[in-house]
């Protein structure tokens, strides 16, 4: 059974939703923004100011609020998916022009009535201020050059703690901005750094029933044996001998790497697998092919380990427990694998020595810029240490967003902080006239927030505010933010106002809300 709403009969439900989600996340804006005590389904209890962390964890009874809030979350997530940041920002922005787009269709239907704006032409016109908002934004895009830059990037995304920006900009330095950085936690009171090598398969895992957990589409195994074989794995014996020679060994778990896996000896591996009797992971090497499977013979040098090949007449069903190499740490997810060694090996050195031999020669070869950096890919696993598993988890947070806020920074560039982005660039695009009311507020929603929650006047904030001059929250002075080092990426702007704008748009656009009955609704 279905509720059926109309719009203009529930837009105080619609923006008390919006407010319901918006109001604990935008509290959390600059470095003087609180923190929200979140209780776990688990559980367990957390304390953050991670926009997304919160977000995800605000779900109401009423059916028809709560799907308000699903719209409105799955935009933000959208941001912070895309630019590994900007949740809040983009929260805060969907709230303004949500309320404000509902004042101009007015609360009474729209059909017929000149004096009300039409859904469909408010849609389009927000859509054109955005493309021409995100064009103008990109133009004063700097781009990052030092390491300071990286520092200054991670500290203003971990909120301002120095040493956080200091650990992200060295892991930075070490893994560059493709590379592979595991968080954990760690048992003292320190944090720590711990440089790896890595090995990059451009593929991860294939078959969801081979994950340790089917909400979380990764999986980790550490010291694990694997298998390198070229071999297209088809057969059912094929899967029987390696199963049969891991357990033998003792061996609780098993990484493949292989050509391909098909028929009979896929559905093998899957079935002991999620009977329990040996946990698989099954790794497809896309560049390996009938003729070359150089990537493989990279793979075991760097293993110190070597490739079951057809070719060289080692058959798979031959195979013993010698043909089996430990790795330290494997670590897969549906796009690539990571795999870390024992040590390196003289072997390894010596490939890696002949590959930039051959580069010299060949400067323009993809190929071995390829192989050589998967030989020498650094990765990195900040252990963080604190008192509690309460600061742990939340100083966590915070590695992650400044580690995803660098990251994108270093793609995309970065401009100035502090909301002024936002609101030195609306001046500079035409606006219609009739919706300038409603996005001048829109380009100010960021540096208004900031001040309320250092507890400033926020008019007087707007008031001071221009080109780089602006609101230093983690200093309580007006300032030139650039030379301040109050940054962000032009990725987390630029999501932000796409993806507010977008959500705007549907709720916005839409006449009529069928929800599921539920007993509540």
């Amino acid at each position: 059974m279905k509720n059926i709403f109309k719009r203009q009969d529930i837009v105080d439900k619609i923006l008390h939703a919006v407010d319901t989600l918006a109001d604990p996340v935008k509290q959390t804006l600059s470095p003087k923004g609180a923190n929200v005590l979140i209780e776990k389904s688990s559980g367990e209890i957390i304390s953050t100011n991670d926009g997304y962390t919160i977000a995800k964890d605000i779900s109401v009874e009423d059916g028809l609020e709560n799907s308000i809030i699903d719209v409105v979350k799955s935009s933000s997530f959208k941001t912070n998916s895309e630019a590994g940041d900007g949740t809040t920002s983009t929260i805060i922005l969907s709230q303004v022009l949500i309320r404000e787009g509902m004042k101009l269709l007015g609360k009474k239907s729209w059909f017929g009535r000149k004096t009300l704006h039409n859904p469909k032409e408010l849609t389009k016109k927000l859509s054109t201020f955005g493309k021409d908002y995100i064009e103008t934004i990109k133009k004063g895009s700097i781009k990052v050059k030092t390491q300071k830059d990286v520092y200054n990037i991670a500290k203003i995304s971990a909120n301002n703690d120095d040493d956080i920006a200091r650990n992200v900009a060295d892991t930075i330095k070490i893994v560059g901005k493709d590379g592979m950085v595991f968080i954990e936690t760690n048992n003292e009171i320190e944090t720590i750094l711990k440089e790896e090598l890595g090995f990059k398969i451009d593929s991860g895992i294939a078959y969801k029933e081979l994950l340790l957990d089917s909400s979380v589409p990764k999986v980790t195994y550490n010291n694990v044996p694997i298998l390198i074989t070229d071999k297209k794995l088809y057969y059912k014996e094929e899967a029987v001998t390696i199963l049969r020679a891991a357990q033998e060994a003792g061996y609780k778990a098993l990484v493949i790497v292989a050509r391909d896996f098909m028929g009979d000896a896929l559905l093998t591996f899957i079935t002991n697998h999620t009977k329990g009797n040996i946990k698989v992971l099954l790794v497809k090497d896309p560049s390996c092919t009938e003729n070359d499977n150089t990537s493989l013979q990279d793979l075991a040098v760097y293993l110190g380990g070597k490739v079951i090949s057809e070719r060289a007449g080692t058959l798979v069903n031959k195979i013993s427990r010698d043909d089996f190499v430990i790795a330290s740490k494997v670590f897969s997810d549906i796009v690539k694998t990571l795999i870390t060694p024992e040590k390196e090996t003289d072997l390894l050195k010596e490939r890696v020595a002949e590959l930039k031999k051959e580069l010299k020669e060949d400067k323009e070869n993809e190929t071995l810029k390829k192989r050589i950096s998967s030989l020498t890919n650094g990765i990195v696993t900040i252990k963080v240490g604190g008192s509690t598993p309460l600061e742990i988890n939340e100083k966590i947070y915070r590695y992650e967003d400044a580690i995803n806020a660098t990251r994108v920074a270093i793609m995309d560039g970065y401009l100035v902080g502090g909301g002024l982005s936002y609101l030195n660039c609306f001046d500079e695009i035409p606006v219609n006239p009739e919706l300038k009311p409603m996005l001048k507020k829109y380009s100010e929603a960021i540096i208004k927030q900031i001040a309320i929650n250092c507890e400033k006047d926020a008019d007087e904030v707007l008031r001071k505010a221009k080109g780089n001059m602006g609101y230093n929250a983690l200093t309580d002075t007006f300032e030139d933010l650039l030379a301040a080092k109050v940054v962000e990426p032009t990725k987390v702007v630029v999501q932000a106002i796409a993806n507010s704008i977008s959500v705007a748009n549907v709720l916005l656009g839409t006449a009529y809300y069928i929800i599921t009955k539920k007993d509540n609704t």
